[in-house]
């Protein structure tokens, strides 16, 4: 699990445990590094580490961390951002190809910005180390891809003004009622002076009336070239501007269609050498204004898919590399029509994220009707998807089938291990297109609907033992998306542990004590291997609610909740795994093992292959069978207990 580091006093890094912010790390120092914290500024200082401290890169004595800096600590890679007033470091994992094509990007920036600076030591005192097993917080929804994308364009932004040798760096968004700063990159004091920001307005409303007077596209190479030295080149200088140096300021304009950026840069003390400046940005800004549009395009995007996800009527939660990877899948099929298989063992989501691909595609105007196989008879499931006619069958009435129900919208079939093969060869006819008659009736119906599916069994073996028709499966399946098991996204489970404890403590007329969990009341559920997935997470929780007499739930109160029908007073993750024979038991050994390397080395499987210590090509191998494993231990499980319990008759 990644570390994020809450620096919120004066402090000591290091792998001594009584180090003020304590990391584990055979390749940290007893005192590795300190933190340095006044008027708002983060400073480290090296205390004489082993393997050092590189801040953007460069290895460092003392340095300034701004907003978006890169740190490595020993070994260890951590990014800098700012919750509320309070930095923090989070810690990631980065690609070596991609840290030396950084470093060669950065390595040629001047150190006009004074990167590194020498102070007296601060008094150490007593920090608190919030970690992510210690601290549970309900954190938003954001794409891991828009934070790489807004990481990586900060660091250029400061490779930028560092090669500018300025103190401070910002893009700042211009509109009609006011300007907002969109980006920046600090390195000292600044100010914001209205009377430019007035100036650039001025700028962007003539070029506007230009445009639409001669019908001229003024392009973003000829404005970024004409930028303004304030106060020197200001004719109506505001007072913020008064006893500056002539060169204070140089701010440029970069136009666009429907909004206007300025990069706006600050020197205290006033610029050494403002042809300099004026050069590099002729050279390098076009490369600026491009990053920032496709930053803020990869951004906004995301957060516009993040966004519409959090308004589904069950939102989607979680952030583990396998269960985002289908809600990618997901969001994409959503903006089609075609037939969707969910495959995944039983309680894992299928039928919440059913229902999202509705709510997200152009039929959520329309009903979406769900029909499980398995809750009827068999006999039964034809005159329900299809409808009857009275005296069609013995007690049969008139009533409208659940197809007729969802005309216009979504029907979700799920259990169609259960489905009759009659059922199939009728429901093949209506996916080509086709009419289908009501039982008893002589009448033909058509419908407009969009078909989702979801199957617990391996279809490959349902097919061999002619329980699926192969023809219907070929017109139902054409889009397959796998929802992990829970134990393959145990790093969701604290998100989702609270947001069900949320969810389910509306529903008590007594108001629970249960506020939250220790931290290894967190970690018992991730060390339990769920095999009724999120529905028996949910289950533990509305028993907790109803049992817990104190504020935080302890490790023993969800073993007690796990093992309610059990004479067992414990529980492992291995339990299921015991009670299978050893070849599928050494299969599930290997698919959780790969599964975790994967989320420790961020989905990239070179880094899980190293961690594992074994070639990638053996990992990836098994890699690709863990993927197929889960939608066939559901089927294994209930077999093989079934099997047990005949067997003790």
């Amino acid at each position: 699990m990644q570390t994020k580091i809450y620096l919120t006093k004066n402090g000591i890094i290091g792998r001594d445990t009584e180090a003020d912010y304590y990391l584990p790390d055979s390749s940290i120092s007893r005192i590795h590094c300190e933190i340095i914290i006044k008027e708002g500024e983060l400073r480290i200082k090296d205390l004489g580490s082993k393997n050092g401290v590189i801040v953007n890169h460069k290895r460092i004595q003392d340095s300034y961390l701004q907003e978006g800096s890169l740190l490595k600590i020993g070994k260890l890679c951590f990014y800098v951002s700012n919750e509320n007033g309070v930095y923090t470091l989070n810690q990631c994992l980065i690609d070596e190809t991609y840290e030396k094509q950084a470093s060669a990007e950065l390595c040629d920036s001047d150190s006009g910005g004074a990167e590194t600076m020498y102070a007296k030591k601060e008094n150490s005192s007593a920090a608190n180390l919030l970690l992510n097993d210690g601290v549970f917080e309900d954190q938003k929804c954001v794409s891991e891809k828009a934070e790489i994308a807004t990481r990586d364009f900060k660091r250029i932004l400061n490779g930028f003004r560092d090669k500018l040798g300025c103190d401070a760096l910002l893009l700042i968004e211009l509109t009609e009622t006011g300007s907002t700063i969109r980006e920046k990159s600090v390195a000292g004091k600044y100010f914001l002076s209205n009377s430019v920001i007035n100036y650039m307005k001025e700028i962007e409303h003539a070029n506007r009336i230009l445009k639409q007077e001669t019908n001229v596209i003024i392009s973003s190479d000829e404005n970024i070239l004409k930028g303004v030295w304030a106060p020197k080149e200001l004719k109506h200088k505001g007072f913020s501007l008064s006893g500056e140096a002539e060169y204070s300021i140089y701010c440029v304009p970069v136009l666009e269609e429907e909004r206007m950026i300025v990069l706006y840069a600050f020197w205290q003390g006033g610029c050494p050498s403002p042809r300099r400046v004026e050069t590099i940005i002729i050279n390098e800004g076009k490369r600026i204004v491009l990053k920032t549009q496709l930053q803020w395009n990869a951004t906004d995007a995301y957060q516009k898919q993040e966004n519409i996800l959090t308004m589904l009527s069950e939102p989607l939660r979680g952030k583990s590399p396998a269960f985002v990877n289908a809600i990618e899948q997901a969001y994409k099929a959503a903006m089609t029509d075609f037939s969707i298989v969910l495959l995944g063992p039983r309680g894992c989501g299928k039928t919440t994220i059913a229902r999202a691909i509705h709510e997200l595609s152009h039929r959520k105007q329309y009903p979406f009707i769900g029909f499980n196989c398995g809750n009827f008879q068999p006999t039964l499931i034809e005159a329900e998807l299809f409808g009857s006619r009275k005296g069609a069958y013995t007690g049969a009435v008139d009533q409208q089938g659940y197809l007729i129900k969802a005309n216009g919208g979504t029907i979700f079939i799920d259990s169609l291990e259960s489905c009759p093969l009659e059922v199939q060869s009728k429901l093949r006819d209506v996916l080509e297109g086709r009419s289908f008659h009501p039982v008893g009736s002589r009448i033909e119906e058509k419908v407009d609907v969009r078909f989702l599916a979801a199957i617990n069994e391996n279809p490959l073996t349902l097919i061999k033992e002619n329980r699926l028709q192969l023809d219907f499966w070929d017109r139902i399946g054409v889009q397959f998306i796998q929802i992990p098991a829970l134990w393959q996204r145990t790093s969701d489970i604290p998100e989702l542990t609270f947001y069900l404890l949320e969810r389910e403590r509306n529903k008590c007329f007594n108001e629970s004590k249960l506020k939250g969990f220790t931290p290894e009341a967190i970690r018992a559920l991730q060390s339990y291997y769920w095999p009724g997935n999120v529905r028996e997470l949910c289950n533990v929780i509305c028993r907790l609610l109803i049992y817990t007499e104190h504020e935080f739930a302890t490790e023993q109160d969800i073993n007690n909740a796990i093992n309610i029908l059990n004479d067992t007073g414990h529980f492992a993750m291995t339990k299921d795994i015991f009670e299978l024979p050893y070849d599928e038991a050494h299969r599930m050994f290997d698919s959780l093992y790969v599964q975790k390397k994967m989320e420790e080395a961020n989905n990239n499987k070179t880094k899980a292959a190293k961690l594992a210590n074994m070639p990638r090509t053996t990992f990836c191998h098994i890699l690709r069978r863990s993927s197929q494993i889960y939608v066939k231990f559901s089927n294994i499980f209930g077999k093989h207990k079934d099997a047990k319990s005949q067997s003790e008759e």
